[in-house]
Parts: structure tokens; C-alpha cells; sequence
């Protein structure tokens, strides 16, 4: 069956954008309602053979050309922003504060009880009695979140270009230097290395 209408979606992948839809098809020429969620507004159809002679002007040609410099322009300046990003989450400096490995415990201990408290979930706890790999886990997050300016690093890195590939390389780091620092909780670091 042959194609006779286009929809919003397969007029960008034939280079529209919303502005130069707006600009030179304001008017779609049928609706439809929409086939995946019914309660959406309609879909607006664009008739082919009138998007083929549009395409064919000098004036579509050459707002598809700015649009392109400005797509290419935006992903230059993206990329720019994005290897600043991660040259700085790099260069970061984490510190630790250490203390006994006994105290470690008990205050991984609080630290998960009141945060299963804080989120409304009473379906287990910690105690010194607790499986030993949990206690090293939970041991390894309580250094990692109140014994270093792993929080605070990457409450810099919110909503940033890149944030997702930083987010790896401080947590990386974070867990190297808990590593380093704890030799005991090793094997933990590294399993939550390998999760990543």
C-alpha cells in the first residue's frame, strides 16, 4: 500500500523541524486518532505529494540548511560541553575521612536503618548480626556517601552535559579511594565496580 500521508514524526526523519513545520505546513491536511494512545491529541497528517513539492523550493532547501548548521553547531557546542564535564570530573580530588573499621560498622548500621525508615520501608534492617557481605555493603555505600564529597560532587555535575559519563568516573573514583583506605571492604568496592 502506498504511503499518501506523512505524520509529524516522519517529517523530521525527512529533515523538518518543529519550527519549519510550523512555518511552512501549518495546516495539516487530515487528523487522526492516535492509534498507540487514544486520549492523545490527534495526529496531524501532511498529504506526500504536497511535502514533495514544498521540499523541492528554494525556500524549504535553504531552512533545511540553516537548521542543519544549527544542528551541528549545537552538537559542536554539546561535545564542548560534555569533555569539559568529564576532564573535570577527572581531575577531581577525593578525600575520605577514616575511622575504625568497627565504628564503620555501627554507623553503617544507623546510617541504612534510618534510611529504610526514612523512605517508609520497615521489610528489613541492619543489625551487627546481619549477613556479612550486606554489612560490607552497606558498610561501602555509608563511607561513600557520608565520608566523602562524593554527594556533593555530584550534586555539581546535575543537569550538565555528560553527567550520566561523569557520574561513573567520580562513583570510580570514590570506590577506588574507599579501597585504598578500607582493604578489608575490597571485594565490596569492586563488586559495586563491576555492577556499574
Amino acid at each position: 500500500m502506498e504511503i499518501t500521508t506523512y505524520c509529524k514524526s516522519q517529517l523530521k526523519e525527512r529533515g523538518w523541524t518543529d519550527s519549519m513545520i510550523r512555518k511552512f505546513m501549518p495546516v495539516p491536511d487530515a487528523e487522526k486518532t492516535n492509534p498507540i494512545f487514544r486520549c492523545a491529541s490527534p495526529m496531524k497528517l501532511f498529504n506526500c505529494e504536497r511535502v514533495h513539492l514544498f521540499e523541492d523550493t528554494d525556500e524549504w532547501m535553504t531552512a533545511r540548511e540553516k537548521a542543519d548548521t544549527r544542528s551541528k553547531v549545537a552538537r559542536n557546542v554539546a561535545e564542548r560541553k560534555r569533555d569539559d564535564l568529564l576532564k573535570e570530573a577527572e581531575s577531581l580530588s577525593i578525600d575520605i575521612k577514616i575511622i575504625p573499621m568497627d565504628k564503620v560498622i555501627k554507623n553503617a548500621i544507623s546510617h541504612y536503618n534510618r534510611w529504610q525508615r526514612e523512605r517508609n520501608s520497615y521489610a528489613s534492617s541492619a543489625h551487627i548480626d546481619s549477613d556479612h557481605s550486606f554489612l560490607e555493603r552497606i558498610s561501602v555505600n555509608y563511607l561513600r556517601h557520608e565520608k566523602t564529597n562524593y554527594d556533593f560532587e555530584l550534586y555539581k555535575l546535575r543537569r550538565r552535559v555528560g553527567v550520566h559519563e561523569a557520574y561513573f568516573i567520580v562513583k570510580t573514583k570514590v570506590l577506588n579511594v574507599i579501597k585504598e583506605s578500607y582493604p578489608t571492604l575490597g571485594d565490596e568496592c569492586d563488586r559495586q565496580l563491576e555492577q556499574m
